[in-house]
């Protein structure tokens, strides 16, 4: 694709504005697009080379640059219109036009291509809303780019033509940075006693130096270096220092700030609740900020510190990836920088999950990948939601999902995660039971979801309750109807189709079907005939479960794969406690517990695991071997017979169907999954989110939860698994910890739960903007 940008920003600048545009014209040639970029010259003057050299950007586009009288009325004006004319001569011809200039924007209608305008704030001023109300009526205008959720709801609730519009899609793309693949070496403190903290951005009042003076006023022991401001700006803030531990570097080149982040130990972004646009304090652009500067800090690899604002908070999550302070308490940022300042485990948790959040969602290449998929993407359908008098509540998109039950099981886990990770304001989720609900109702109940429950006895019996359930489908009119696992997929999938047209989606999350009864064979079949007319779309948490599926009888085209998706636990920056499950089984701290956890079954094979634990065993007899499941007891006969033949009596402890799952996999030294078939085994995700290593057969997607992160042996093979086993148990404590770590990003990174509902979100508005359209 051609695409033609025109800048907002003079280039060089000071501006973030302008790292943003020259970057975001790289990420959209990495991606194999033809780029063109029309911007003012700015000073000091620069040739084309010397700014790809400022910026630290590829040479890999185009920059034209457009003189214009920078005049303060119509130097916009006049840029614009220059930019769009030296386009028209330039036989360059885009098949996009993108941009943050609107005059160049308006001024291109003429070219008949698609336009697509960036804003990173709302109007200004009555002559800017005019002008944009023009923009949006153009029949060229097909997308509007917003940097946050609150942005874009301005814009949906001021036009409310922008909120059902067939042709305009309205899109949340938050700024981004590059991603370094060496991560950086962490610099020595200027001192032995001192740590450095960091801060690097605009000096305008708001930013947060003026709460940067007040904190190093009160911790003398650390030093303080600010990158950033003018050289006014540095003057007029250091004679209001209260102490001698702050030290500026001024304005420095985008290409300077990753070495300037990598010499500080904690990062701060003290956003005050008013952030001005220039040193006089005027503006206010705290709603719309999305601000560059967390992601460069994200990437740099350090723990970060930041305001809790509702822009910020669209980024970071506390305890997770930073630390989130009010940001007015000067005495709990204080508070927080020691406590990060004590904890370097804490420290660099926060900093590897940041990072992993990045390099999943908010690189630059990612970004641009978004904001160019066509204007039917879930961009323009999350628009539904919101009606003219801009009530968002009135018509969030209803889900109504049905599964079995709500016990503790994988699908049961992943359906409660992801309401909860699910945006309250555009999403209202329903769950209907057709058994009794579970033990895990409660939970959902105190997060204020509607459970409805059937309450039969037996699966197979829920069709006696057909009726019922059509009725209750008339009644709660949901906009789309999930259903979860086979039974659910026959009987909701029908009930649905003779209570109306709602759009259904079944759920794939079984993996293959060996050693499975006769019965789960039929029912499958019947739901793969069942699928073959009732469902818009079917997801599946896994390739291999997609395909081994197909096999049966499934269709392949609605098939949408998404994986499961997991909560990291919070930071603790509190001491690990003693071991409640190893001191009930009287295991001593240092000795190795490695854990299996999963129901009774014959998929999940039990017997290989006993038999490679024996293994284990003889050449670690300080180890120790846990069982956790449903059926996992010495009533099972089966099961307490294997562990006898291999002599594992006093080896291998029996605990049972356990709701505290976290509990128990908190003081394993390794999980292993020995099953012989698998679609997506939760618990693997739930042990690596914890920090603990896996070893795993190759069945599913196990190998591709754990990647490089723990042992990947074949299934059945007893011996392979015993020697993946081994293979971990003899590297040092720290290596195994390391190990863990890398397991927690790998989660972090590829399956963490707020972008697996982010996919799951973007299918329901697809299918209820498909239902719109008939």
């Amino acid at each position: 694709m051609k695409i033609a940008y025109f800048s907002s920003s003079s280039l060089p600048s000071k501006s973030a504005n302008s790292v943003q545009v020259l970057k975001m014209c790289e990420a959209f040639a990495e991606n194999g697009h033809q780029v063109e970029l029309f911007a003012r010259p700015g000073t000091p003057t620069m040739t084309v080379e010397q700014l790809f050299a400022c910026y630290d950007c590829k040479p890999i586009f185009s920059i034209n640059l457009v003189e214009a009288p920078t005049w303060w009325a119509i130097g916009g004006l006049l840029s614009g219109w220059r930019s769009a004319s030296l386009l028209d001569h330039s036989g360059f011809r885009p098949d996009l036009i993108y941009g943050r200039n609107i005059y160049a924007l308006i001024a291109a209608a003429r070219f008949n291509v698609d336009l697509f305008f960036e804003a990173h704030a709302a109007p200004y001023n009555a002559g800017r809303r005019l002008l944009e109300r023009m923009l949006f009526a153009l029949p060229q205008f097909k997308k509007l780019v917003v940097i946050n959720q609150a942005l874009r709801d301005y814009y949906l609730q001021t036009h409310p033509q922008l909120a059902h519009s067939q042709r305009i899609s309205v899109l949340v793309a938050h700024d981004a940075a590059s991603v370094c693949d060496k991560k950086p070496e962490r610099a020595q403190p200027s001192s032995e006693t001192k740590k450095i903290i960091g801060y690097a951005g605009g000096l305008y009042p708001g930013k947060g130096i003026e709460r940067i003076i007040e904190i190093a006023a009160s911790m003398q022991d650390y030093e303080f270096r600010v990158a950033g401001g003018t050289q006014s700006e540095i003057s007029y803030w250091n004679e209001r220092c209260q102490s001698n531990n702050i030290f500026f570097s001024g304005h420095l080149r985008h290409a300077e700030i990753p070495a300037f982040l990598e010499k500080c130990d904690i990062l701060l972004a003290p956003y005050q609740a008013k952030v001005t646009t220039n040193s006089q304090g005027i503006g206010n652009i705290s709603p719309w900020m999305s601000p560059l500067k967390i992601f460069e800090y994200m990437a740099s690899q350090r723990p970060i510190i930041a305001s809790r604002l509702p822009a910020i908070e669209e980024i970071l999550v506390h305890e997770s990836t930073a630390l989130l302070v009010e940001p007015d308490k000067t005495e709990e940022w204080c508070a927080s920088i020691r406590a990060l300042a004590a904890n370097n485990s804490a420290g660099s948790r926060l900093a590897e999950n940041a990072f992993a959040d990045l390099t999943a969602r908010h690189t630059w290449s990612a970004r641009a990948r978004a904001v160019l998929v066509p204007a039917v993407d879930s961009a323009k359908k999350e628009n539904c939601e919101i009606s003219q008098t801009g009530d968002k509540s009135s018509r969030r998109i209803k889900c109504l999902h049905i599964i079995g039950d709500l016990s503790v099981g994988g699908a049961e886990k992943m359906l409660c995660r992801l309401i909860k990770a699910s945006d309250a304001g555009r999403f209202r989720h329903l769950v209907v039971t057709l058994m009794p609900p579970g033990e895990m109702a409660a939970d959902l109940a105190r997060s204020g979801i509607e459970i409805f429950s059937l309450n039969m006895n037996r699966i197979p019996s829920a069709l006696c309750a057909l009726p019922r359930l059509v009725a209750l489908i008339r009644r709660l009119n949901p906009d789309v109807i999930h259903t979860w696992m086979y039974y659910s997929d026959i009987i909701g999938g029908l009930a649905a189709r003779v209570a109306g047209t709602t759009p259904v989606i079944f759920s794939i999350r079984h993996g293959g079907f060996v050693n499975d009864p006769l019965k789960t064979v039929v029912i499958a079949r019947l739901a793969a005939a069942v699928a073959q007319f009732i469902p818009t779309r079917i997801i599946a948490c896994s390739a291999a479960a997609a395909d081994t599926h197909c096999e049966i009888g499934y269709p392949r085209a609605p098939i949408r794969v998404i994986p499961n998706g997991f909560v990291l636990p919070q930071v603790n920056f509190r001491a690990e406690s003693a071991g409640a499950l190893r001191q009930q089984l009287n295991i001593r701290d240092n000795s190795p517990l490695i854990g299996l956890i999963g129901r009774y079954h014959p998929a999940k094979d039990h017997e290989n695991f006993i038999r490679a634990a024996a293994i284990v065993a003889d050449s670690f007899p300080e180890a120790h071997f846990v069982l956790c499941g449903k059926g996992i007891s010495t009533a099972n006969k089966l099961l307490v017979a294997a562990i006898e033949r291999e002599k594992l009596g006093d080896k291998m402890h029996l605990i049972g169907h356990r709701r505290d799952i976290t509990a128990v996999l908190q003081e394993l030294t390794l999980l292993v999954s020995s099953s012989i078939s698998e679609a997506f085994p939760n618990v693997v995700g739930e042990a690596m989110s914890l920090g603990i290593p896996c070893v795993v057969t190759d069945v599913g997607d196990s190998a591709n939860i754990v990647g490089e992160t723990g042992d990947i042996v074949p299934p059945g093979n007893s011996a392979a698994l015993a020697a993946g086993i081994l293979n971990m148990l003899k590297r040092s404590r720290h290596e195994l910890t390391a190990a863990g770590e890398r397991a927690r990003a790998r989660i972090a990174m590829n399956f963490g739960m707020a972008a697996v509902a982010k996919q799951y979100e973007k299918l329901y508005l697809e299918v209820t903007n498909e239902q719109q359209r008939k």
